[in-house]
This record gives C-alpha cells, structure tokens and sequence, in this order.
C-alpha cells in the first residue's frame, strides 16, 4: 500500500482550488490568481523538464495533463469573472 505524500496532497489541494474557488469572492479571487495560479505554473515547468528527461513516464504525464487542465480550468473562471467588470468600464 502506498500512502500519499505531502507533495501530492498539496499538488491535490491546488488543483482542487482551481475548480472549486467562488469567482464572485474577492479574496478567493485574489488568492487565486496570487498564490494558487503561480504555484501550480511552477509546478507545471518542472513537470515539463521532467517529461523531456523521461517521456515514458506514465505518471508525470498524467500529473502534467492534471496541472495543466487545473490552470486552464482557473484562467477561464478568473476571466470569466472579469470580463463583465469589463462591460461596465
């Protein structure tokens, strides 16, 4: 049996956040587009490097695909949000 890491659970927890966030509150907003949608494009280079190294890896690939879904998933809630803002300028 193999138990999750700290790395994966948190890896999880960002992903989550990108579906899951209010885009109608602020703070959740701005948490987001600050801390979330930043840590996860880190992660998203990495994986990349890691990928050209192994390109046979099953496992990177995946968790490359999942990171890469979560951000598009968080750029289109975020702007989705802001472009009615936008209306009204």
């Amino acid at each position: 049996m193999t138990y999750p890491t700290q790395a994966v659970l948190t890896l999880e927890a960002l992903v989550d956040a990108c579906a899951r966030f209010d885009p109608s509150d602020v703070d959740q907003r701005l948490v987001v587009r600050t801390l979330v949608v930043p840590m996860l494009s880190r992660r998203l280079k990495w994986l990349g490097l890691l990928l050209r190294a192994r390109p046979d890896s099953e496992a990177t690939r995946t968790m490359f695909e999942q990171v890469e879904s979560a951000l598009a998933c968080a750029s289109a809630r975020l702007d989705a949000r802001a472009a009615p803002a936008m209306d009204r300028v």
